[in-house]
């Protein structure tokens, strides 16, 4: 009986080393998380990597939302799109304030903001960070146009905006 008891404490502590043996394995061992996503390529091929558009000399009293338009002197092409159903938006800082219309894009002058039109005969106001939907055979033309901001008079200056034309598949 005495060798049974000592035989079982042998085995209570060889398996207890066993065990901690075992935890200390456990502890060597990382779960790695992997994530990610896929895209499609770009879906359109735009003429030019940095688009300028010259407003040129306005008057101030011209300036209504209409007079000044200008169409964005860009080639868009989407026949390699994957997908039919495309969409574009034009990314930046939506002017603020009282009286702002909304949409508008932030110029260098708060009395004045910058409109995004699309389409061809009559052009369709698009506002800032808005997506606009569209078909890989039907790229619309794009506008722009300056709008005043408020009932205060406009005085000269130099105006400037950034925006970024996005273009992804829907």
């Amino acid at each position: 009986m005495k060798m049974n008891m000592m035989s079982s404490a042998l085995l209570i502590t060889l398996c207890c080393g066993v065990s901690a043996q075992a935890a200390d394995i456990d502890k060597n061992e990382v779960t790695i998380n992997i994530t990610g996503k896929l895209f499609y390529p770009p879906p359109c091929v735009v003429s030019s990597e940095n688009i300028t558009v010259p407003l040129g000399d306005m008057t101030t009293s011209k300036v209504d939302g209409t007079e000044y338009i200008k169409e964005i002197g860009v080639t868009i092409t989407c026949t390699a799109a994957k997908k039919d159903s495309l969409k574009l938006s034009f990314a930046g800082d939506a002017a603020t304030g009282t009286g702002v219309p909304a949409g508008l894009l932030k110029t260098s002058y708060d009395r004045l903001g910058i409109r995004f039109k699309t389409g061809a005969i009559t052009p369709v106001d698009l506002n800032i960070n808005t997506d606009f939907n569209f078909t890989k055979t039907t790229v619309p033309k794009l506008w722009l146009v300056p709008v005043k901001i408020g009932t205060a008079e406009l005085e000269p200056r130099d105006i400037t905006a950034t925006a970024t034309l996005k273009i992804q598949h829907n």
